[in-house]
């Protein structure tokens, strides 16, 4: 006669190689991938804020100002739709996520600023200023970027401890590899793949 104890152990010997557990684990190494492309890749990644405030601002014309250039048909550059990161006296903000360093952020960006603030990335990028525009940077500190404050350390920012929206402007909602990649579904698939019924209940 099979045990309780045995049987248990065998029902997580078939959980963990269950087809919705292979199947996560695939799906988040595409997912770490294609973030991995997206922040450690050969070309600079454009992050257009679409909050409601960034749409209402003009964000919408930006980033079309952005996929209609010959740089982005060319490949020189990712794009992204990403939500606020607040402060939206800043909308349209954009960020530029640089090959190898840190992240510059853009404000009050129009489509006629489109092509400068490309120059200053895709044209001899790193021998040339910062467009008017950048306010601040995330990340490490570089020669270029020194005069800029970090965006944590702006007043407003510095009074904030994100919870729910800490991905708010980080990832595109759109794009479900990068949602994955900062641990989206990871809580659904403990719980289908590695917990009991009553440790679910129990955790929520």
């Amino acid at each position: 006669m099979v045990s309780t104890i045995d049987r248990s152990a065998d029902a997580q010997e078939i959980e963990t190689e269950s087809p919705v557990d292979i199947a996560f684990l695939e799906l988040r190494d595409r997912a770490n991938a294609r973030w991995s492309e997206l922040t450690e890749g050969h070309v600079p990644w454009f992050k257009v804020g679409f909050g409601a405030s960034g749409q209402a601002a003009g964000a919408q014309d930006v980033y079309d100002s952005l996929q209609a250039s010959s740089q982005f048909a060319q490949g020189d550059f990712m794009l992204s739709r990403v939500g606020t990161r607040g402060l939206m006296y800043f909308e349209p903000l954009l960020e530029v996520k640089v090959p190898g360093g840190n992240s510059v952020v853009h404000a009050n960006v129009a489509p006629s600023m489109v092509q400068g603030i490309l120059s200053c990335y895709l044209t001899d990028g790193d021998s040339l200023a910062l467009h008017e525009s950048a306010i601040a940077r995330i990340g490490k500190e570089d020669d270029r970027t020194a005069h800029l404050p970090r965006w944590r350390d702006m007043p407003v920012n510095q009074l904030q401890t994100k919870v729910l929206t800490r991905n708010f402007g980080a990832i595109d909602p759109h794009d479900l590899h990068q949602y994955i990649a900062n641990g989206g579904y990871s809580a659904l698939h403990k719980a289908l793949a590695s917990m009991t019924t009553e440790e679910v209940l129990e955790e929520v």
